[in-house]
Parts: structure tokens; sequence; C-alpha cells
């Protein structure tokens, strides 16, 4: 028990040192994601669902319940490239999308 305490202790003082609110191994993997987003286009369709092509294949993203079809989004709980695609197209900032668990206080 006293190891799980400590090993928790110096996760929230490594915490403390994070330069945004979420996690440097998650401040990592946004940006690539971002990055293979940003050559998709964005198609809107209604009640916050948006339609992105890659080739012949359409994936929906729905913003308003943070989920795609590929499934990404919602077993790693960050935006997903298509996500991302949607994301930018809409010109908001990527990290409010990423779940609560990821960052700061959590």
């Amino acid at each position: 028990m006293s190891k799980l305490a400590s090993m928790l202790v110096k996760h929230k003082e490594e915490s403390k040192n994070w330069k945004e609110c979420i996690g440097p191994k998650i401040e990592d993997k946004v940006p690539q994601n971002i990055a293979k987003g940003k050559v998709y286009p964005a198609t809107p369709f209604m009640n916050g669902v948006f339609g992105v092509c890659i080739g012949r294949t359409l994936l929906n993203v729905d913003i308003m319940n943070r989920t795609c079809t590929c499934r990404g989004w919602q077993m790693l709980g960050i935006p997903c490239e298509h996500a991302a695609a949607v994301i930018i197209s809409i010109g908001h900032n990527i990290t409010d999308f990423v779940d609560d668990w990821y960052k700061y206080p959590m």
C-alpha cells in the first residue's frame, strides 16, 4: 500500500510540470492526429454529425456525443484523426474534446 501511495504522490508531482491541461503522452498523440486529419475533407450533415471521406470510405463523426465510426475516439478518449479533421473544420481547439480523465485535475 505504501508503494502505491508513493507512486501516486510521484505522479501528482510530475503532473504539476505539465505544459497543458493534458498529460505529455496525450499531448504528443493529439498533434499526430491533427496532422493526419488535416488532409481529410469534413462534410456537415445534421445535429453535430459530420462525414469524413477517406478514399471510398465515409466515416461519421458525432461531435455532440464524441463518437466516430472508427471507434478510435470512444476507445482512447482522445479525438481520432477523423474527429480532428472535423474539429479543425469547425474552428475549435482539439484539447477541448479530450476526455476529462486525461486532464490535470483528474
